[in-house]
């Protein structure tokens, strides 16, 4: 059985850079045993200063947040107008930083470690800037007390060099590759195993999880995160005939509206009368996951 048929097109066609670099100490250096909120707020500061064209003000307000790079990468702005997805105070950011799960801590002079940045959708186009900014990052230097680093190497998912450190250049390669060549390369399977290895953060009925995962909570996230990633880096409109974006969208709704306005599953009501085939089949699916007790389809005599 061929399992990427059976995954929806505009998820398959979404499209992901893959940017791996190595950074090395100039002097001895002390950092944090999570790397991850270290790199993303030094990359953070990094880029805005290569973007910033008000003095390194806040975006809140700023006349041209709308349009600035930084702010569309790093502060990505509430949904509005067309693209507006009810069910998200935010949208999501589009890129993740993966920091190296283990790393020494103490650093000598000339010791490294390697960290993986991953665009998505749009924001692939601005790889250059990110290799900069990791350049910028590493200079003015990591950690509470600014220990210095430098880029020594940058390369693209394949490990096909992208930035030459001698010359500080970019070497131009390809870095971008849709979801479709990932799921080809792997084959389906029964059963899955998840291991966090780094902290996780979900929400259900607007509040955190704090010791049992739920995955029927955690797949929702997912297709929602997925969702929204495809229609606002990805350009990707919501299809009123795929049955796993509405569906997605449905139960973000349910969860607003028990979060939100403090409804119940016992007074919820779905009604799935009007709209397209997989709108109804995405609402009633959505309702029965979610644990809603009551559907509603109003039918009448057809006139002929």
């Amino acid at each position: 059985m061929n399992h990427v048929k059976s995954i929806p097109r505009a998820f398959l066609a979404l499209r992901l850079a893959r940017l791996r670099f190595t950074l090395e100490a100039q002097l001895e250096a002390k950092l944090p045993l999570f790397l991850g909120s270290t790199l993303r707020g030094g990359l953070a500061m990094a880029f805005k200063r290569m973007n910033c064209t008000y003095g390194m003000r806040a975006c809140d307000g700023c006349l041209v947040q709308h349009s600035c790079t930084y702010s569309n990468l790093f502060e990505t702005p509430i949904a509005t107008g067309q693209q507006q997805i009810r069910r998200l105070r935010d949208i999501p950011h589009p890129f993740l930083i993966e920091p190296p799960i283990t790393h020494p801590e103490n650093y000598k002079a000339g010791n490294q470690f390697t960290f993986d940045i991953i665009l998505i959708g749009n924001a692939i186009k601005h790889y250059p800037l990110f290799v900069f900014a990791v350049n910028e990052m590493a200079n003015v230097g990591l950690g509470a007390n600014r220990y210095p680093f430098r880029l020594i190497g940058g390369t693209n998912h394949q490990g096909v060099p992208i930035y030459n450190s001698d010359t500080g250049q970019l070497i131009d390669n390809q870095v971008s590759y849709p979801v479709k060549d990932i799921c080809e390369n792997n084959v389906s399977a029964s059963k899955i195993r998840i291991d966090l290895v780094t902290p996780l953060r979900i929400r259900s009925e607007g509040s955190l999880l704090k010791r049992n995962l739920d995955m029927q909570v955690l797949f929702r996230n997912l297709c929602r995160r997925l969702t929204s990633l495809l229609t606002f880096h990805e350009n990707e409109p919501l299809d009123e005939n795929n049955v796993d974006q509405i569906f997605a969208e449905i139960t973000e709704l349910i969860n607003e509206m028990l979060s939100t306005h403090h409804c119940d599953l016992e007074t919820l009501e779905i009604d799935f009368t009007s709209g397209t085939k997989a709108m109804s089949a995405g609402a009633i699916l959505a309702a029965v996951s979610s644990g809603i007790q009551s559907l509603r389809y109003i039918h009448g005599q057809r006139l002929h």
